[in-house]
């Protein structure tokens, strides 16, 4: 479920404790790396279970409305039903295997549903949904409106990021990840007749998790090894004076490269480029571009960074 970006971010953020704090604890680390990802996997159900409890209020409010014998109740009914009847919420307040999911990993906002009413409320009020409801009745519209409410609307509230405080302390700053993820899980839902798709576990398969537990072992046997020859790379720096993170960057993704030959060079580049972006200084993407550029042609010259198979493709 957790794409590779994420788990590169997890095995940084781990190696930087782990180098912090200097127990050589290997094993522990490990294991903190691991419920790092299984409690992203946890936000993601999270956000599933707003989804159905949002649904709930909808159909709370809808009920309530159906009772007033006032002629404006007409108007407001027809304003929430497009909700209700949204064929995606449908799909996932319905889905008993999924319900079972949340159930047995307890996930659950608790009893106070004021979350769900202030995110009902958000639905309604926005323009994203006067749009929606003025748009043809179809799975196709359900899945597109859906989707624009969890990657525009889900994490422009600033009531979900204390919720999330209160929770975890691992949730910090991933987010903009989940959310990716459940968009793809909606996205899935193409026909009527077809259920929600969920993911059921953090990493979705052998591969992943192998490629997670070699790169965070590789990671934390050679995370030193590089520091002299990047010294030698680093022109006009003072290698003391190179961010901390920044520096941690570069020598991942230089392990990433010399020890996944099937992973291509520009790749790595790409992927470490992108978190130096969200996670270190203004400055540092170009600063880490410039640095393994260099090292990584360096290091391919040199017969230490060998690509096989796919790792060949640029």
């Amino acid at each position: 479920m957790i794409n590779r970006r994420l788990i590169r971010i997890k095995i940084l953020q781990e190696v930087y404790a782990y180098d912090k704090r200097g127990d050589g604890n290997a094993v522990l680390s490990e294991k903190e790396l691991f419920l790092s990802l299984d409690k992203s996997f946890e936000l993601y159900l999270f956000f599933i279970q707003l989804l159905k409890d949002i649904k709930f209020q909808v159909d709370l409010k809808v009920d309530q409305i159906k009772n007033r014998q006032i002629k404006a109740a007409d108007e407001e009914w027809e304003k929430y039903v497009r909700l209700q009847n949204n064929r995606v919420l449908i799909k996932i307040s319905e889905n008993q295997d999924l319900e079972k999911h949340l159930r047995n990993n307890k996930i659950t906002w608790g009893s106070d549903s004021k979350l769900a009413k202030e995110y009902l409320k958000i639905i309604i009020d926005s323009p994203e949904y006067t749009k929606y409801i003025e748009k043809e009745d179809s799975v196709g519209s359900d899945r597109k409106f859906l989707a624009a409410f969890c990657e525009e609307i889900l994490l422009d509230s600033d009531k979900i990021f204390e919720e999330l405080e209160e929770r975890s302390i691992f949730w910090n700053d991933e987010e903009d990840f989940i959310v990716s993820m459940l968009v793809k899980s909606i996205k899935q839902c193409k026909s009527d007749d077809e259920p929600f798709k969920f993911y059921k576990s953090a990493i979705k398969d052998e591969e992943d998790v192998e490629y997670t537990k070699r790169l965070f072992r590789k990671a934390l046997a050679n995370i030193h090894n590089h520091d002299e020859f990047l010294k030698s790379q680093i022109d006009n720096w003072d290698i003391e004076r190179v961010a901390e993170l920044d520096l941690l960057i570069i020598k991942l993704a230089l392990i990433e490269a010399i020890e996944f030959p099937s992973i291509p060079t520009k790749v790595t580049l790409n992927e470490f480029l992108e978190i130096s972006k969200k996670y270190s200084t203004e400055k540092s993407s170009t600063f880490v571009n410039g640095i393994l550029d260099k090292v990584f042609k360096k290091y391919v010259e040199e017969n230490i960074i060998i690509k096989k198979g796919r790792g060949l493709l640029e």
